[in-house]
C-alpha cells in the first residue's frame, strides 16, 4: 500500500460485450464482470464490462479492444487496493 497504483481498472461500453468478455478471458486470463448500465440519451440497455489488469496488461487489453471494436467507450482508473476472489495482490496475481 501506499506505492501508487499498479493496476488499472477498466470499464468498457461496446455491443461486442460479449467478445470482449471471451476476448479478456482467453488472451489476458482476467475475469471480468458485466454491469447493467443504460445510456442518458436514449436510455439504450448497455452492458458494461469490468476488467482490473495489471499496468503490464493494459496496453494487450487495450490492443484487444481496438481489434473487436475500435468504437468502444473505454474509462481506465488507476487501481491499487483491491480484495477478493483473484485479487491476492501482494503476491503478482496480476
Amino acid at each position: 500500500a501506499g506505492q501508487g497504483a499498479n493496476a488499472k481498472s477498466v470499464h468498457i461500453i461496446s455491443n461486442h460485450w460479449e467478445e470482449l468478455r471471451d476476448g479478456i478471458y482467453q488472451e489476458l486470463n482476467r475475469g471480468v464482470t458485466i454491469l447493467d448500465g443504460r445510456g442518458g440519451f436514449n436510455s439504450e440497455a448497455k452492458n458494461v464490462v469490468l476488467v482490473v489488469v495489471s499496468t503490464r496488461q493494459y496496453a494487450s487489453l487495450i490492443s484487444l479492444i481496438n481489434r473487436i471494436d475500435p468504437k468502444a467507450f473505454v474509462i481506465t482508473n488507476d487501481a491499487s487496493d483491491m480484495h477478493g476472489e483473484g485479487f491476492t495482490y501482494a503476491s503478482s496475481n496480476i
